[in-house]
């Protein structure tokens, strides 16, 4: 190294340097103190990206045991189990009404048969907005809790349970109604006994 300077070339290297701070001095920090400094304007706030999905659901779910569940819509329409008909039915658009089955020991080498007792699901994906009354039908207890599930747009999730007694009735009746504020999970539903 000491024969490198030796041969002139120590004036070629402060030169050098000195070319690069005046480059930095004069081009870059003054554009670095325009974005940074005391006046430097106020980065945008993120707006939020919309999103092309909809997650927005309801789901109601109640042990087996305890109730069965039937939705009412504003047209009528019904999904759950028809007591008069004693079947599931399935006429509000995006709706299902499921029994998840309880399951065996799963490390038992025996057979289990499929479980007639559960828990009950009825789902509504993508719900309309506007009311709906929903029926819980007295099974065995005279004590019911229904939890309720509200999924917004945003893939959010709420819960709610709704509890009572069924003292002599054998069918209890709540209206609700879903709306613009339940899809961003800004409050949670009504439900009114009926």
């Amino acid at each position: 190294m000491a024969s490198f300077l030796r041969k002139g070339f120590a004036p070629l290297i402060l030169l050098i340097g000195l070319t690069l701070v005046v480059v930095v001095a004069v081009f870059i920090a003054p554009k670095y103190l325009e974005q940074t400094g005391p006046n430097a304007s106020p980065s945008p706030t993120p707006q939020p990206v919309a999103s092309p999905y909809d997650y927005s659901s309801l789901q109601f779910a109640v042990p087996s045991t305890i109730a069965k569940l039937l939705l009412t819509d504003e047209q009528g329409r019904q999904t759950g189990f028809d007591t008069k008909t004693d079947n599931v039915i399935e006429n509000i658009p995006n709706t299902q009404y499921v029994l998840e089955g309880y399951y065996g020991d799963a490390t038992s080498e025996e057979y289990t048969p499929p479980s007639k007792e559960g828990v009950i699901f009825l789902t509504m994906n993508k719900p309309k907005l506007g009311k709906y009354s929903l029926h819980i039908q007295k099974q065995t207890d005279n004590e019911y809790a229904v939890t309720v599930y509200v999924s917004a747009q945003s893939g959010g999730l709420n819960s709610q349970v709704i509890a009572g007694n069924f003292d002599t009735n054998l069918v209890v009746n709540y209206s609700f109604e879903y709306n613009e504020i339940h899809q961003t999970l800004e409050n949670e539903l009504e439900f009114q006994p009926e």
